[in-house]
């Protein structure tokens, strides 16, 4: 989240050079908005770095856990690989495109997948008399 703040603060500062811009040339403008699309651009395929190796841990945490199906936690971890692979496609081909396309269904039906699962799922019913505020009487403990 802290790359994509820094990322716009460029954005706002090369649009405040562009309006400001009195005595700059006009190849120098458009040399100064290539330059923060760029940058911008840069920093957003950065920033899903940190997002593909935050699903390794979440994908295993959910495979381990007994709340959430397993298949979720294999997708997740998919999801972190297909991450890493859009990553690196980003930064050393951008040309090619099409190598991150099955990456993204992955993504899709892991994190919509995970979101549907605790929205549907995850909402276990209140039993009749909890959460009322009444009292609960302390478990005894045999001496």
């Amino acid at each position: 989240m802290a790359v994509l703040l820094a990322l716009y603060l460029v954005l706002v500062t090369s649009h405040a050079i562009l309006l400001l811009g009195t005595g700059i040339l006009a190849g120098q403008l458009e040399g100064v908005a290539y330059l923060s699309i760029n940058v911008y651009k840069l920093g957003f395929v950065t920033s899903q770095l940190f997002l593909g190796m935050w699903l390794f841990p979440l994908g295993y945490l959910v495979y381990r856990s007994g709340f959430l199906p397993r298949f979720l936690g294999v997708l997740l971890i998919l999801d972190g690989i297909a991450e890493m692979i859009w990553f690196l496609q980003a930064l050393l081909l951008p040309d090619y495109p099409a190598i991150h396309t099955p990456g993204l269904i992955v993504s899709f039906v892991a994190e919509v997948g995970l979101a549907l699962w605790l929205l549907v799922m995850g909402v276990k019913p209140v039993a009749s008399g909890a959460g009322t505020g009444a009292p609960v009487p302390a478990p005894s403990v045999p001496r």
